[in-house]
């Protein structure tokens, strides 16, 4: 093997044990009716993926977004964040871009069967500095990105800015990494993410 592979061998593993360390998954989030493609598709894809196989989602990203992503060359990518506490979650669902929010948590197994890019903050920002993992990971403040509370004052487009840190999967999560899904549930219009299924109990919820 080639000294680059050990070098980037070391720097995705150096990242897995810090992600199993910190909480055991990364997760992607999407909208309640696009579960069903991604049962039914195994899997889910990144944009150009997605127009390939006329898959047509409900994106929670806006044009401005999109225009962003072609131009950073990152639409052959499915975007995943470390924790929930990514605070353009939040941002999404309060301006009403995301109204039926679902988490999809991910084995960070993949991260060391697949390739992927890290991204030290969001990906469409034009301060992002996207590459591989020994180019970026200590580029990454991991005591921010897990920070359970909210932005501070001090120091907040910095730390916003942290928070925001992405990975970038190639082509596909398949099914096979995902680990659970966590379904918005109502109550006294307060919404929480306290229905958790299984893979197996998905398939019935949706009648795939």
């Amino acid at each position: 093997m080639s000294n680059w592979y050990n070098n980037e061998y070391y720097y995705v593993k150096k990242l897995y044990n810090i992600i199993m360390k910190k909480k055991g998954y990364i997760l992607h989030v999407t909208e309640y009716e696009n579960l069903k493609s991604i049962i039914k598709e195994k899997g889910i894809y990144s944009v150009n993926n997605l127009k390939w196989k006329k898959i047509y989602p409900k994106y929670i990203t806006d044009n401005l977004s999109k225009k962003l992503d072609k131009k950073n060359n990152t639409n052959d990518y499915v975007k995943v964040a470390f924790d929930e506490s990514y605070n353009m979650f939040s941002a999404k669902i309060y301006y009403k871009k995301l109204k039926n929010p679902v988490i999809i948590k991910i084995d960070p197994i993949i991260l060391l069967e697949k390739s992927f890019k890290l991204s030290n903050t969001n990906s469409t920002s034009n301060y992002a500095k996207i590459g591989n993992c020994s180019e970026i990971l200590d580029l990454l403040d991991f005591d921010i990105i897990y920070e359970r509370y909210g932005i501070r004052e001090k120091n907040k487009n910095y730390i916003k800015s942290k928070k925001q840190a992405e990975i970038l999967i190639k082509d596909k999560v398949d099914y096979k990494y995902i680990k659970e899904i966590i379904l918005p549930y109502e109550k006294d219009n307060i919404k929480s993410f306290n229905i958790k299924l299984k893979k197996a109990n998905i398939y019935n919820l949706l009648n795939v």
